[in-house]
């Protein structure tokens, strides 16, 4: 009876995978086909079932390309107040699991990084946002180096974003005749 029992989890576990690529496959599909509406609407309840519960770390792979798609759909739109809304929705879900587990703060600190760039594209040519974002970016920086990682490779991968947005940043400010 057991091994039925632990079967039909897993079998329930790999179903609900399928199920959840199938909508995302079909998702990316009607984006391409500039259908955003249907996009949005064929991942609406799978995100809300996703949100609602403590994630696997499988799950929250599928909430990540979710919610990526509700992003890319949004910014396609260049409604960067939708993009900036689902991403701190997402970072909020993501920061409690992120202290004691790496998938987890894998995610929601290249969530923050994300989240920071898609403020400066939403209004890049404001000064003041810009030094904002700057200086966000290097508070997730010292953030990150905190963090006790089991593999440094994550750390060393987000510090080379930060700087290359950084970097975009500083640029795009001395255009603006920053000095």
């Amino acid at each position: 009876m057991l091994c039925f029992v632990v079967a039909g989890l897993s079998y329930g576990q790999t179903r609900f995978w399928e199920d959840a690529m199938k909508k995302v496959e079909e998702s990316n599909i009607l984006i391409a086909q500039k259908n955003y509406d249907a996009a949005l609407a064929n991942i609406h309840s799978l995100k809300n079932r996703l949100m609602a519960k403590r994630l696997t770390e499988e799950e929250l792979s599928i909430l990540q390309m979710v919610v990526g798609i509700e992003m890319n759909v949004a910014a396609l739109l260049e409604d960067f107040d939708t993009v900036l809304k689902r991403n701190q929705e997402f970072s909020k879900k993501l920061y409690p699991d992120s202290r004691r587990n790496e998938t987890f703060a894998i995610a929601y600190y290249g969530n923050v990084i994300l989240e920071q760039y898609y403020i400066y594209l939403a209004d890049a040519d404001n000064l003041a946002t810009l030094e904002s974002v700057k200086k966000n970016l290097y508070i997730i920086k010292n953030k990150i180096k905190a963090h006790r990682w089991t593999h440094k490779v994550y750390a060393d991968t987000y510090d080379h974003t930060i700087e290359v947005y950084a970097n975009l940043i500083s640029t795009k400010m001395k255009e603006l005749g920053a000095e």
